[in-house]
């Protein structure tokens, strides 16, 4: 086993943004990061499309922190055009909005969060740490999409090892994907760097967040609107927009499903055969019916938190760190304080 080393000055380092150069665009990508754990498994945290790397806040209350991961570095980013992340522009200086919605692409969004991981490792052999092998994805809606992806690359270029990948409502299937759906509408073909973000958050999606049929997103809704200063309309647009291609198309129960993002998830077991995948899901749909009915996902494991909605860990921390700590194989269930 790995020691169990915290290097404050390190943490210092990384906490204070991490450089990022991918296709000759530059970012400086904003992170919470807590080296304290064995130093061979990385927990990484990835936010949905409109919020931050807040989403995932409650994690590192001692609370829930030094019971989930006691044997886990850990670490929340906020994605390109969220948050405090910083997008390099003409002349050196940088903004937090993303002006090329290219950049915005969740399978380049993989591959700068890849890039980051190699930086990340590279520091620590800077430090004369041994640095992390293994690499825990936990992704929530479009995080667990951009996980997938992620889950690719690591596959794929084999320095690091994906252990458990723990997707939350990430639009695995196409039944998932009723928000993105109205925002692709809402799009209609427009040319998306002309949106306006103040009509965008003040009627566009409170009329989205009204509609009956979204009623499942309780408890988010409030959460993108406190986050909203920080994520454009183009830059959250052009991130669901991604996500809908990506996920969207369907077959039948027959069949496998032919949306891209389930294709790779599927190629990703294939190449990874060691690794465990876990969905996870609010009660407002029935996502583990949905699932089972589906048998070419039957290795993906389901659990269910119990009044919940779409953003499972905020609105109902214990009993989704619980199901986390479960999940990573630590301890016994976390009590109510």
């Amino acid at each position: 086993m790995s020691k169990k080393i915290k290097n404050k000055k390190l943490d210092d380092i990384l906490n204070q943004g991490v450089d990022v150069e991918l296709e000759g665009q530059t970012f400086k990508i904003a992170v919470k990061f807590d080296s304290a754990g064995n130093q061979d498994t990385l927990l990484l945290f990835l936010h949905g499309v409109g919020l931050n790397k807040d989403s995932f806040e409650s994690f590192w209350f001692q609370k829930y922190k030094s019971d989930v991961t006691p044997n886990q570095q850990a670490m929340a980013v906020d994605l390109p055009g969220h948050g405090e992340t910083l997008y390099k522009v003409g002349g050196g200086g940088y903004q937090k909005e993303v002006t090329d919605p290219k950049y915005l692409d969740l399978e380049y969004q993989a591959k700068l969060l890849y890039k980051m991981l190699e930086r990340v490792y590279d520091l620590q052999k800077e430090f004369g740490q041994p640095g992390f092998e293994f690499i825990n994805i936990v992704g929530h809606s479009m995080g667990g999409s951009i996980g997938v992806y992620l889950g690719k690359l690591i596959t794929e270029n084999k320095r690091f090892k994906l252990g458990k990948f723990i997707n939350i409502e990430g639009n695995l299937i196409p039944p998932d994907c009723g928000f993105t759906k109205k925002i692709h509408e809402y799009l209609g073909g427009r040319d998306i760097k002309t949106l306006d973000t103040s009509s965008f958050y003040g009627g566009v999606l409170s009329n989205f967040y009204n509609d009956e049929h979204l009623n499942v997103i309780r408890g988010w809704q409030d959460y993108v609107k406190d986050s909203s200063a920080n994520v454009s309309a183009m830059n959250y647009i052009a991130c669901s927009e991604s996500l809908w291609k990506l996920s969207h198309l369907e077959k039948n129960l027959t069949q496998q499903d032919n949306g891209q993002l389930l294709q790779t998830l599927l190629k990703v077991k294939e190449q990874s055969r060691n690794t465990k995948f876990y969905y996870l899901h609010g009660s407002h749909q029935p996502m583990n019916d949905l699932i089972k009915a589906r048998p070419w996902l039957k290795f993906i494991k389901t659990r269910l938190i119990k009044d919940a909605g779409h953003l499972v860990m905020a609105t109902q921390p214990t009993p989704f760190y619980d199901e986390l700590k479960d999940i990573l194989g630590y301890g016994v269930k976390i009590k109510n304080k």
